[in-house]
């Protein structure tokens, strides 16, 4: 599991759910989340997190529910 603080919140996607079927990196406005292969299997990773405009497209159409965001 891959996690990065961008602003008050922590982010990241939770390799053990994610199916690798490309919705969060479709619908990111801005780029932030790319596939790439682990352990043989397409997974989703935060490659742009800098760019993250917090507006939860990812998190929410993410049909597993691996992208996390937890609030500090």
């Amino acid at each position: 599991m891959a996690i990065w603080k961008i602003k008050e919140w922590d982010w990241g996607c939770d390799h053990d759910k994610c199916t690798g079927c490309n919705i969060c990196a479709e619908v990111c406005p801005t780029g932030v989340w790319e596939m790439e292969r682990i352990n043989g299997k397409l997974k989703a990773v935060g490659t742009n997190y800098k760019e993250c405009i917090d507006c939860w497209s990812c998190l929410s159409l993410c049909p597993v529910e691996a992208i996390l965001a937890i609030y500090e």
